[in-house]
């Protein structure tokens, strides 16, 4: 009569799936029921961080802001 391996019997897990920060921002965000215009603020950071690689003129000028203003947000947010 064979063994059977272990794995016959004990199924594998399933890894986790994690949402990344960005994701958790614009839940937080929908959940605390931001209006557009906050949730747009939110949209800036997320585009800072990832799409213009923490590059605040290039974030303005995508959103058409002020770097003043654009500025003064990011210094809130953090």
């Amino acid at each position: 009569m064979m063994r059977k391996s272990a794995s016959f019997y004990f199924s594998k897990r399933k890894p986790i799936a994690r949402k990344d920060r960005y994701a958790l921002w614009r839940g937080a965000a929908e959940l605390s029921g931001f209006n557009a215009q906050e949730r747009l603020r939110v949209e800036w950071m997320v585009f800072y961080y990832t799409a213009a690689g923490e590059n605040a003129t290039l974030t303005a000028q995508h959103f058409g802001l002020s770097r003043k203003t654009f500025h003064k947000w990011l210094k809130r947010f953090k």
